[in-house]
């Protein structure tokens, strides 16, 4: 059986998503404290999934979350990694937020 990499992010009790290593398209910086990352979608529809999160630049950097998001998706601790978690607040440092999922 192949070994799968998800990574989930919950914005809250209605808006989350889980999903695979293998989809991811790219992250960008959305501004001085946001990463937008990107996925294809499961069904193969072109648009991709956009994430929005959050990211503490007063103790973390841009940088270091892209090298955080790195290590998750190449699946260095797991194969269910959650991201971002607003819910139950559980999030990779220095990651602190989920602002939207579409």
């Amino acid at each position: 059986m192949e070994k799968k990499t998800l990574l989930t992010f919950v914005l809250n009790a209605t808006n989350m998503i889980t999903l695979p290593a293998k989809n991811f398209i790219g992250v960008d910086a959305g501004s001085a404290s946001t990463l937008e990352i990107s996925f294809f979608e499961e069904d193969g529809t072109t648009t991709p999934v956009r994430v929005i999160c959050e990211v503490d630049v007063t103790k973390g950097s841009l940088k270091q979350a892209c090298e955080t998001l790195a290590g998750a998706l190449a699946g260095q601790s797991r194969s269910l990694t959650v991201v971002s978690d607003d819910v139950n607040a559980k999030h990779l440092f220095p990651f602190t937020g989920v602002n939207s999922i579409s």
